[in-house]
């Protein structure tokens, strides 16, 4: 529709959002593809809330690649929109957490606890609940994490909810704590495979996994991935959720080079012939 009524910055901003949606899914080559159509369409636009929504999803992205500190840059420039920043403050907070910079979110949050009291909004009210668990002592995350999780219920998003369990369950593990920590982290399995978010499904599984509990979901590998080797797969795994052969690299701490030998002989081992049908081939396959 905004296609045929020729308004660039409302299909911009429609790209801005979707590409927000493709990076909580864990489509990362999507998500890429719709931030840059988006600034395509934005024409130089210094539009606040495609900005912000832009900013949003990148941002997303780099968490879910555990590049903290790219994601703190990310939702710290998402201020420009002060509505969509407040909205984002859970993944602001954890961003900043996981950078080692807590404190450069703790105003933050209590102003988000302010604005959502004001609102009435158990959702933000949820956000700010499991912000402020992850920047608690030990003594008090527990009792955020189970007002998130109340607040959520009330909230019908359950795909957020699903995340403040994971969060709930990765604490949980930390604290030797495995049975609970499975408990959440099986909810929150459940719900990102409901939705389809891949990203989040691998974090659960791994979590689950480091939790005690063999396999979250028993699958046996196919004969064509058995035929990898350990760093050939590690390598094939990264490179389906989505990184670039540099990022693979500096991850895994070979050579670009080396990542491309490694991919070029594991495309016909898969029997396939492109980045994008790698998550498809290898299946079930995760390394530990």
């Amino acid at each position: 529709m905004t296609d045929e009524m020729h308004q660039p910055l409302l299909q911009s901003m429609a790209a801005a959002t979707a590409a927000r949606g493709h990076s909580l899914l864990g489509d990362f080559a999507a998500a890429t593809a719709a931030l840059m159509r988006s600034a395509e369409l934005a024409q130089d636009s210094q539009m606040a809330l495609i900005v912000a929504d832009a900013r949003w999803a990148a941002g997303t992205v780099a968490l879910a690649q555990h590049r903290y500190r790219d994601a703190l840059i990310e939702y710290t420039h998402m201020t420009v929109h002060p509505t969509r920043s407040l909205w984002a403050i859970a993944d602001r907070t954890e961003a900043a957490v996981r950078a080692g910079r807590p404190d450069d979110l703790r105003k933050n949050v209590e102003e988000a606890a302010v604005a959502a009291a004001l609102y009435r909004s158990p959702f933000l009210s949820a956000l700010v609940a499991r912000s402020r668990a992850l920047l608690a002592d030990d003594d008090a995350a527990e009792s955020y994490f189970a007002e998130a999780l109340a607040l959520g219920a009330l909230s019908e998003s359950p795909l957020e909810v699903a995340r403040t369990q994971l969060l709930f369950g990765e604490w949980l593990r930390r604290q030797k704590r495995r049975k609970d920590a499975c408990a959440q982290l099986t909810a929150a399995l459940d719900q990102f495979e409901t939705v389809g978010a891949q990203a989040f499904i691998e974090r659960a599984t791994q979590e689950l996994r480091a939790a005690g509990q063999v396999s979250a979901r028993p699958t046996a590998p196919s004969t064509a991935v058995q035929q990898l080797t350990p760093q050939e797969l590690q390598v094939a795994q990264l490179a389906a959720a989505g990184l670039s052969n540099r990022e693979i690299a500096d991850r895994v701490y070979l050579s670009h080079r080396t990542v491309s030998t490694h991919l070029y002989k594991v495309f016909p081992k898969l029997g396939i012939s492109s980045r994008g049908q790698l998550r498809h081939a290898l299946g079930g396959a995760t390394s530990d």
